[in-house]
């Protein structure tokens, strides 16, 4: 029972009450992925035209830039710090939200206001994506130029899901013991998201609760008057690099320090990982789309994994 009390507690992300200082050299920083313009980059050891080149990108290469400085961006080339020149990186947007048109005609302008000129239309129905929001309007692209939207008119979503999927059950192993994931049922206990149940097989069958909102993906269990406690945090949408959140306002922060992790389990390999680093204790978690945690360790040691996933 003392292991499944520690499995929750890892599953929950409830490492602590007290916060831990971030490494304020890294807090500082602000990363995004970038692709690359020029027909062949050189990859500098230091942030200086005159050092040394360790390598090179191609054209339309996606690289992680997670700090800048003077015109120069520091990157990863073969698992090393690395500097590139910022003149031939273009930024990519982040996409936070992806929306549905759900009047019969919505204008789209050229400005967040509604007196702005009216630059186009979109069908009821069509699929958008949105880049920022802000009092009530959203931005989009509309031939390959900014553009806005009322967002009254358009629903939102997450722009990729992470919750698992109702029809599947997943195996793990847990601090060294085998863990069964399966859905049991939904509801929304008077919330505008629903709540879908899970019960885990250990010594004595336990339950968690997940769902997926347009700006988080949270779980909560049962307190011992059968009631719902406060959510915790897993994952903070829009997802990009540098995405920072706590995952319940006592805890530690997290950071999320890759998009692009390949990781190998006993359940397949998994690549397009989103990374999860805590400020306080050594942890890391990883997570795949449309499954959830797939990984996590602690100390350097794996203290959870998926070992496989199956139809009900």
């Amino acid at each position: 029972m003392k292991v499944f009390i520690k499995a929750i507690v890892l599953f929950t992300l409830l490492l602590g009450l007290f916060a831990f200082p971030m490494d304020m050299a890294k807090a500082s920083a602000a990363p995004y992925s970038g692709k690359v313009t020029a027909n062949g980059l050189n990859v500098r050891a230091n942030a200086s035209t005159s050092s040394k080149v360790v390598g090179w990108f191609q054209k339309g290469d996606v690289i992680q830039i997670y700090s800048t400085s003077k015109g120069w961006g520091e990157t990863r080339f073969k698992n090393k710090k690395a500097f590139v020149s910022l003149k031939y990186i273009k930024k990519i947007p982040v996409v936070k939200y992806t929306g549905t048109v759900t009047s019969n005609g919505l204008n789209v302008r050229e400005k967040a206001s509604a007196s702005s000129k009216v630059v186009g239309w979109l069908r009821k129905g069509s699929a958008i994506q949105i880049y920022s929001t802000g009092k009530g309007w959203g931005e989009i692209r509309l031939n390959n130029k900014k553009a806005y939207v009322s967002l009254k008119y358009i629903k939102l979503s997450p722009v990729m899901s992470f919750k698992r999927d109702k029809a599947k059950t997943y195996t793990y192993t847990v601090y060294g013991e085998k863990r069964v994931y399966k859905y049991l049922s939904s509801s929304t206990f008077g919330t505008p998201y629903q709540w879908n149940k899970w019960i885990v097989d250990t010594e004595g069958p336990a339950v968690f609760y997940e769902r997926e909102t347009t700006g988080q993906l949270q779980t909560t269990s049962e307190n011992h008057e059968g009631k719902l406690g406060s959510p915790t945090i897993l994952l903070k949408y829009p997802i990009y690099l540098g995405q920072t959140w706590k995952p319940n306002p006592k805890n530690h922060s997290f950071t999320v320090t890759s998009t692009t992790k390949t990781v190998k389990t006993p359940a397949g390999t998994f690549k397009n990982v989103i990374e999860v680093k805590s400020s306080g204790p050594d942890s890391i978690y990883y997570y795949a789309k449309n499954i959830g945690l797939i990984k996590s360790i602690e100390k350097g040691k794996t203290t959870q994994e998926l070992q496989r996933i199956s139809k009900r």
